[in-house]
């Protein structure tokens, strides 16, 4: 979110300040999408790419998450396995 909002700030002249840009570079990636702060037509078709962007990369890590959590599982299924023997 704060690369997003950076890059709003670098290559867009639609914020004159940090918050702004965060303010809207976290609404967008999370998709809640607020729109009380907007951008002009020029650049409105960037925050849809960044709330595509969050919506896969908060699908990606709780993938990944879930991932560790069950390797976790396994490995203390199998410690429990061999301390039985």
């Amino acid at each position: 979110m704060w690369l997003w909002a950076f890059a709003y700030l670098i290559f867009t002249d639609e914020f004159t300040n940090i918050e702004q840009a965060i303010y809207l570079s976290i609404s967008s990636f999370t998709t809640v999408g607020f729109g009380d702060i907007v951008m002009s037509e020029k650049w409105r078709i960037l925050s849809g790419v960044e709330a595509a962007n969050g919506f896969i990369l908060f699908g990606w890590s709780t993938a990944f998450i879930f991932e560790i959590i069950a390797q976790i599982y396994r490995r203390e299924a199998k410690n429990i396995k061999n301390d039985k023997q």
